[in-house]
């Protein structure tokens, strides 16, 4: 079972009858965003302004104004902007849905199509027209395009069998590799506040240090150290917008015992100083 540590859950469905989630969404270079995710449901990336990438199973497709890229059951992913402000709506299809339409069986899909994709293209600005509806049964219309959606990516993105077209996403981690993975995300999210090495972090994925510390700069496209860099000021942040805290004590709850590293640190990933945070925590 998945800790839920790292599982992406997002609260919200569009209706109790329409198990999909759909919103925009705005990453910024300063926003904490690179953090590994998955989820159960198939996701659609759909870009709406600016330049970036969605990094999956350790490939990365770019996100651009108009393009689509898809992620699958499971599969470990993030997203990351070139740009000042990378704007995209993101579509969960949840297993519910694909099962009130017939289809039940395990779905593996292309994570982009190398020439574009006008028809879906076309299908996610009406879906985002519907969503931003304010008539009665709005909805409706919305999940038929939704169905519409499910139905083009069958067409269209459905591989003959995992594994084929790699540099298309269509590549797939072995169950067994991916969960190992996740297991070793979840150890990070649930203890990145402690003292921590590669030796017991690779531990929790069963696999030796040097091969855990290749596989996860492939998945993650930072080392270990970076990310767990990352994870902390991501937790000092969230501290000195919440609690009533000096920064010296958010940052020493979070793991850094030098207080220069941790400046440097703070300003790499988050993009200015944690006295920004502080200010606004004490509003």
């Amino acid at each position: 079972m998945y800790d839920r540590g790292h599982y992406e859950e997002h609260a919200g469905l569009l209706q109790p009858k329409l198990p999909a989630i759909f919103r925009h969404y705005e990453v910024r270079k300063t926003d904490q965003d690179n953090f590994l995710h998955w989820h159960e449901g198939i996701e659609i990336f759909y870009g709406m302004g600016g330049v970036g990438w969605v990094f999956c199973d350790g490939l990365g497709f770019a996100l651009t104004k108009g393009t689509a890229v898809i992620i699958n059951s499971g599969q470990l992913h993030r997203a990351q902007t070139e740009s000042d402000c990378l704007e995209y709506e993101y579509l969960i299809l949840e297993p519910p849905l694909w099962k009130e339409a017939g289809v039940e069986a395990e779905l593996w899909f292309s994570c982009q199509r190398k020439n574009g994709d006008e028809d879906m293209k076309r299908l996610m600005e009406a879906a985002v027209r519907l969503r931003e509806s304010d008539e009665k049964y709005g909805w409706l219309a919305l999940k038929g395009v939704l169905l519409q959606i499910m139905a083009h990516l069958l067409e269209a993105y459905t591989l003959p069998e995992p594994g084929c077209g790699r540099e298309n996403g269509g590549h797939r981690m072995e169950d067994k590799g991916r969960h190992r993975m996740q297991a070793a995300l979840a150890f990070l999210k649930t203890h990145y506040r402690e003292p921590l090495t590669v030796e017991n972090v690779s531990r929790q994925a069963g696999y030796s240090p040097s091969h855990f510390s290749r596989q996860f700069r492939e998945m993650a496209g930072m080392t270990l150290t970076e990310y767990i860099n990352m994870l902390r000021c991501d937790g000092v942040r969230r501290m000195l917008l919440t609690e009533n805290c000096s920064i010296q004590q958010a940052a020493e709850a979070c793991g850094f015992s030098n207080m220069a590293h941790f400046y440097r640190m703070y300003r790499r990933f988050v993009g200015h100083l944690p006295s920004v945070e502080a200010k606004a925590g004490q509003r």
